[in-house]
């Protein structure tokens, strides 16, 4: 297996296609700073979907609204004017094919591709910018719930076992991040 280390700095919407059988992984900063080792979500993809990583307000999926205590530094004081005077807002949108990483989280992502060799590869990517990472049907569609929830790894395969320990241990030989956010929010317009 082959596994790619690569940074992801928040200047480019990060968007490819994905398959059925692809593995995503989520290690957050503070996972990273205890023992366990494990991520703490994954998505076990079970149909072609779109995977993207968005850093920017104008890159967020349609479905998603930011609140207002998740928009910072330049996009808070860009939208000053269309949040002052109000007195509610609706609650932070939380969704089951959608994370909330900060920067010094760090994604694995691994595949299948029987045209590729090795037909195993792996990309561990280091976030670098607070981003929303989140799968969605081809074309755009939200999946509904029994999408986001219906495909999880039977307690016998092997492959996928192996994916989450060489991700555990690819991510723990890279060390603790350089930098990190103590909470998320939005920065750019």
């Amino acid at each position: 297996m082959k596994i790619v280390h690569s940074k992801d700095d928040g200047e480019e919407t990060f968007s490819m296609p994905a398959r059925a059988g692809d593995l995503v992984m989520h290690f957050p900063t503070n996972a990273l700073a205890g023992s366990s080792g494990h991520p703490a979500d994954f998505w076990l993809l079970d149909r072609p979907a779109e995977f993207v990583i968005a850093s920017k307000f104008s890159d967020l999926p349609p479905w998603f609204t930011l609140h207002p205590t998740e928009m910072k530094d330049d996009l808070a004081r860009a939208m000053i004017e269309e949040i002052q005077g109000r007195t509610s807002f609706p609650d932070p949108v939380h969704a089951p094919n959608a994370w909330r990483v900060k920067e010094g989280d760090r994604i694995a992502y691994f595949c299948e591709r029987p045209w590729t060799d090795p037909t195993e590869n792996g990309w561990i990517i280091d976030i670098r910018l607070n981003s929303l990472v989140y799968w969605q049907l081809p074309g755009g569609g939200l999946p509904n719930m029994l999408d986001a929830f219906g495909a999880s790894p039977s307690d016998d395969d092997e492959k996928l076992k192996r994916w989450m320990r060489q991700a555990s241990a690819s991510i723990g030989a890279m060390g603790l991040p350089r930098t990190c956010a103590l909470d998320w929010g939005i920065t750019r317009q």
